[in-house]
């Protein structure tokens, strides 16, 4: 049994960062989720509208958006690292109700919702057997069906490795750290999705974190920002710029992982400067106000693309879903502000028609006045990036 560490304190200055940071990856991330998905990249493209707005979906959806889950994975690492002090079991148990159990309930929901609405999605795969189903409803292989939820099962699997990793670390320091972080680069560098992982290079951000929190590195610290980190970060984003068209990918197949290796890098590089704003906003006047959704966040990361799916139903065959109908661009910055709309709508009708129920699909992650309604159903405890602190 692995029990090691004592938990850290969190300063109100950090708490308050984290808890920003949790809205403002969670909205930028459905960016990436918008429909329809960045097949139109193989489009022709005509006119400088059309070129522009090709780059304008590129920044949003592929890297603004795509910044949101290596900081996630960072930030989750390190909470874990800062406040771990129970046995493994403990950790996984606690993980399985407040991660797992809302991935497959919110994905059961989707699968209902789809069973019942021929006209929902109706292109979606259908199951031919049994197994079929079960991986169908327990997504414990292949993306979900509330396929962005797939973020929670790998942060689930890192929350069940970091207490192992936490031991090694305390045990010998430096060199586990080193030793560990090296052998979790290799894995995402090498790795297909869906090796253990559906997307592997969450890992190697949460191992970061992990180790940020072990050696207790202020990462609000100034030195932690400084100018060359920017630039050099901001370097790398430039040079991988045209892999964002498909045909100038071939820059990037000089070495057999090499098509792994871009991404991780870009992904630091990503969540580096996302961190950088974060820490910069989130404790003025507009970071304050966008941190009050945090309590909900949650819950509208898992509604968002059942949101998604039932906007594309209606719009379906109007013209709106084509990526280069003159309305798209609209479309594309409406349905995520409709998706945190509707998400907030119902998390508040929840709590008044069901407040316990709103405690389990929540994972626990219920606030203010809705948690004295639900307070027998347990709550969270610090770890995870996507719940409070």
């Amino acid at each position: 049994m692995v029990s090691v560490g004592t938990p850290r304190k969190i300063s109100p200055a950090m708490s308050d960062t984290i808890r920003f940071a949790r809205v403002a990856c969670i909205i930028l991330m459905m960016f990436t989720h918008v429909r329809p998905y960045p097949a139109f990249w193989y489009m022709p493209r005509f006119g400088w509208w059309d070129y522009g707005w090709h780059w304008v979906y590129a920044f949003f959806s592929l890297y603004v958006g795509k910044a949101s889950v290596p900081l996630l994975g960072l930030i989750s690492g390190w909470l874990l690292g800062m406040q771990y002090k129970a046995p493994w079991w403990s950790v996984a148990r606690k993980k399985a109700r407040t991660i797992l159990l809302p991935l497959f309930i919110w994905n059961a929901v989707l699968l209902f919702v789809m069973m019942s609405l021929p006209w929902f999605e109706p292109t979606w795969p259908r199951p031919t057997d049994a197994i079929g189903w079960f991986y169908k409803f327990f997504p414990l292989r292949d993306y979900p069906t509330n396929s962005p939820l797939y973020f929670m099962r790998d942060l689930f699997l890192c929350m069940l490795l970091a207490p192992a990793l936490l031991w090694l670390f305390d045990r010998w320091g430096t060199r586990a750290m080193i030793a560990v972080f090296a052998v979790v680069l290799i894995f995402a560098a090498i790795a297909d999705e869906g090796t253990i992982l559906t997307r592997p290079v969450i890992l190697p951000t949460f191992v970061t974190g992990l180790v940020l929190a072990r050696r207790a590195i202020d990462v609000r610290a100034p030195r932690f920002f400084n100018h060359w980190g920017a630039l050099a970060a901001g370097t790398w984003l430039l040079i991988e710029l045209p892999t964002l068209v498909p045909v100038y990918r071939l820059y990037f197949t000089w070495l057999p992982i090499a098509g792994h290796v871009p991404e991780i890098i870009t992904r630091y590089a990503l969540a580096y400067l996302l961190w950088w704003w974060v820490a910069h906003v989130a404790l003025k006047p507009f970071g304050r106000q966008v941190a009050r959704l945090e309590p909900y966040i949650f819950f509208i990361f898992c509604t968002h693309h059942i949101v998604y799916l039932a906007l594309a139903t209606e719009f379906d065959g109007r013209g709106v879903r084509n990526a280069i109908a003159p309305i798209y661009p609209l479309y594309f910055f409406l349905q995520p502000l409709i998706a945190v709309c509707v998400g907030f709508a119902f998390y508040k009708l929840m709590s008044l028609i069901s407040p316990s129920l709103l405690g389990w699909v929540t994972g626990g992650r219920v606030a203010g006045r809705d948690k004295a309604r639900a307070a027998h159903a347990p709550a969270p405890e610090g770890g995870a990036a996507l719940k409070r602190s």
